[in-house]
């Protein structure tokens, strides 16, 4: 395993530990909408749009590395 991997599983269980640890319901509002739901369920919803947003990110910047003569 690499640190890459071992950085993400490291990050992925404090993610988890925080979710678990926070398991009241509130309420979330946004404009006119207001959803009461588990904190659980937000944290979860964040937590999975940051590491897709990290993901995307760092893959778009590796294809952009992998094609030298783009642009010329």
């Amino acid at each position: 395993m690499n640190a890459k991997v071992i950085f993400a599983l490291i990050l992925i269980v404090l993610g988890l530990i925080l979710v678990f640890q926070n398991t009241a319901v509130v309420t979330f509002r946004f404009f006119f909408w207001n959803p009461a739901m588990s904190l659980i369920i937000w944290l979860l919803i964040v937590l999975v749009i940051g590491f897709v947003a990290g993901y995307l990110t760092g893959s778009l910047g590796r294809s952009k590395k992998k094609s030298p003569g783009a642009g010329v």
